[in-house]
C-alpha cells in the first residue's frame, strides 16, 4: 500500500472514530483524557494537527459525508517523525434556553437536563426601542450566553421565552406589548430561523407562575394561582399541571379585576382596577405626595418626588425608617388586592396561591400578613381552611426556568 493512501485511511479512521467519542480527547499516543469544556468559539470548526514539518487545520467533521481534508498538505508531511495528533469531538450535551423579556430587563438561562441553571445573563434594554433591533436584542443576548458558556446553537434541544403583553400562543405572535412598543411580531417564527430549534412563547407572569410550580413554592399543588405585584399585577394559574389559558391567549388578568366603579385611570382605558389602585405605581404615586406634603420626610430624602425612582426597595426603606403614612398606603392597597385575591379564591378554589413580584420581594412579610388575613376573611371558609399562602422562593430565576419547562414539556409532548 502506498505511504500517501495509508496516511489517508489513517486520518479517516481516527477522525470517524471522534465523533463517537463526543465527551473524550483523543492523542496521538491513544491516551483518552476527559474533556474539560466544549471547543470554545474562536477554535471551532478547526483541528490542528501539528508535525516538525508541517501544520495545517482540518475543519471540524460533524458528519462523515462533510469530512474533508487538505491533501497537499497530508502529502508534505513527513510521517516517519514524531507527530502529536489531536482530535476533539463536538460537544453535543443537549440543553434547553430560558428566556425572561421584560420592559426594561432580560434575562436568558442555559438549564440543563436536570433544570439546573449553568449559566446566565442579564442586561438592561429601552423600551420602545423599535421591534427589529429589540428582536435582534433577545438573539444577540442568547448568542452572548452560549459563547461565554462555551456552547453550540446545535445542543439547544429547546427555547421557551416568557414575554409582556398579549400573545397568540398558538401563532407564537406577541400581538401588542405596549411597554415595549411591539405589534404583531412573530417571535416564535423569527427565533426558530436564528437557532433552529422548536420555540415556545408564554406569557412572562406564566412562565414565572410555572417556574414556582414546578420548582419553587408551588410544588406538587394542583391548582395554584400565582399572583405578582410590581409596576403593574399579573397573575397566572397552573391547574394539575398545566398552564390554565384561553383559547388562544393567556389567561387570569387578576390585574384588571376591577374593585372600584369610578376609581382611578387603569393603562387598559377602564377604572378601577386593581393594578391602578395597588400596583407599584399606584403607590409611588400616593407616596409621592405624602413626601411633597413633608409627611414621609425619609423617602423624600431618598427619593424625592420622581416617580421612578420611588420603588420597591426605596418604599421598603422609607417604612423600616420610620415613615408611618408610606407603611399605611403600602398596608392598605395590600389589603386591597387581598380582596382581589379573595374573589379568584371563590372562582378558582386553589389550594396554593404563589406572591411574587417586586413589592412582595421588598416587604414580604408585610405582604403576607395583610393579604393572609384579608383573604380569611374576604373569602368562603370552604376554600380557605387548607388554602396555602406562600411568598415565591425563585426570585428572577423563576421566569427563565418556568419558560424554559414550558419549552421542554412541549418538545416531550
Amino acid at each position: 500500500m502506498k505511504a500517501g493512501t495509508r496516511d489517508r485511511i489513517v486520518i479517516f479512521g481516527m477522525t470517524y472514530l471522534a465523533l463517537f467519542l463526543e465527551k473524550y480527547t483523543i492523542s496521538g499516543s491513544c491516551h483518552l483524557q476527559p474533556t474539560r469544556r466544549p471547543t470554545p468559539p474562536r477554535d471551532r470548526g478547526k483541528h490542528l494537527w501539528h508535525g516538525r514539518k508541517c501544520a495545517f487545520a482540518m475543519p471540524m467533521v460533524e458528519t462523515v459525508t462533510r469530512m474533508k481534508y487538505n491533501s497537499s498538505a497530508l502529502n508534505s508531511c513527513d510521517w516517519s517523525e514524531k507527530m502529536a495528533i489531536h482530535v476533539r469531538a463536538p460537544a453535543t450535551t443537549p440543553f434547553t434556553m430560558g428566556f425572561d423579556l421584560g420592559g426594561t430587563k432580560m434575562m436568558a438561562a442555559v438549564v440543563d437536563s436536570k433544570w439546573n441553571i449553568t449559566h446566565s445573563r442579564r442586561e438592561k434594554h429601552k423600551s420602545k426601542t423599535g421591534q427589529k433591533l429589540g428582536v435582534s436584542h433577545v438573539i444577540e443576548l442568547v448568542r452572548a450566553t452560549l459563547e461565554e458558556a462555551g456552547l453550540m446553537k446545535e445542543q439547544m434541544r429547546a427555547f421557551g421565552i416568557g414575554c409582556p403583553g398579549t400573545i397568540d400562543l398558538d401563532k407564537g405572535v406577541i400581538t401588542e406589548a405596549p411597554n415595549l412598543g411591539w405589534k404583531n411580531i412573530p417571535l416564535k417564527k423569527e427565533l426558530e430561523q436564528a437557532f433552529g430549534c422548536p420555540v415556545t412563547i408564554a406569557n412572562d407572569v406564566d412562565s414565572g407562575t410555572f417556574g414556582e410550580y414546578r420548582f419553587g413554592a408551588g410544588k406538587a399543588a394542583r391548582c395554584l394561582i400565582g399572583v405578582f405585584p410590581g409596576t403593574g399585577i399579573g397573575g397566572g394559574c397552573v391547574y394539575e399541571g398545566r398552564l390554565f389559558r384561553g383559547k388562544t391567549g393567556s389567561a387570569l388578568e387578576i390585574g384588571h379585576i376591577q374593585v372600584q366603579r369610578d376609581g382611578p385611570l387603569c393603562g387598559c382605558g377602564r377604572r378601577g382596577c386593581i393594578e391602578a389602585i395597588a400596583s407599584r405605581l399606584a403607590i409611588a404615586k400616593e407616596a409621592a405626595v405624602a413626601a411633597f406634603r413633608g409627611n414621609a420626610p425619609h423617602l423624600l430624602a431618598a427619593a424625592g418626588t420622581d416617580l421612578s425612582q420611588i420603588r420597591a426597595k426605596a418604599l421598603a426603606q422609607s417604612i423600616a425608617a420610620g415613615d408611618a403614612i408610606i407603611e399605611k398606603i403600602v398596608r392598605r392597597t395590600a389589603r386591597q388586592l387581598g380582596r382581589a385575591i379573595a374573589s379568584v379564591v371563590n372562582l378558582m378554589a386553589p389550594d396554593t396561591i404563589v406572591l411574587g413580584g417586586g413589592l412582595v420581594e421588598a416587604m414580604p412579610d408585610l405582604y403576607l400578613e395583610e393579604i393572609r388575613s384579608t383573604v380569611k376573611l374576604e373569602a368562603m371558609g370552604a376554600f380557605t381552611r387548607n388554602l396555602k399562602i406562600a411568598a415565591a422562593e425563585l426570585g428572577d430565576n423563576a421566569g427563565v426556568l418556568g419558560a424554559a419547562a414550558l419549552a421542554g414539556d412541549a418538545v416531550k409532548n
